[in-house]
């Protein structure tokens, strides 16, 4: 016997409880993902060259390649395990897929400066 509803069958208070849920980890996601594009893009490693560019000179060029397909393993991964993974796995999971998202996505802040 199955005793699951559907969202939209919950009384509207639950509703509203889940769907602040839902946006408090994306605002979460979100802020991670800026401070680690902030970071790539700002931060010297120890010989002064900033993490990004760091990246896209790795493996003769390839290391940009490497994060992207990281990320996409990620998103399989979540997608395809997230109802047999444990809630500390799958946070875990997701914490790190926003982190590499925003280091990849720093690459914005190389391309367009202050002036563009």
């Amino acid at each position: 016997m199955n005793n699951t509803i559907t969202l939209k069958q919950a009384k509207p208070e639950i509703q509203q409880k889940f769907m602040t849920g839902v946006y408090r980890w994306m605002v979460l996601a979100l802020a991670i993902s800026g401070v680690a594009a902030y970071a790539a893009a700002n931060l010297p490693l120890a010989n002064g060259q900033p993490l990004v560019s760091a990246i896209f000179t790795a493996a003769g060029g390839l290391g940009m390649w490497v994060l992207i397909i990281a990320q996409l393993v990620l998103v399989f991964t979540l997608s395809s395990r997230i109802s047999k993974m444990s809630t500390s796995t799958a946070k875990t999971m997701f914490f790190l897929y926003s982190l590499l998202n925003g280091i990849t996505l720093s690459t914005i802040f190389i391309i367009y400066t202050e002036s563009s």
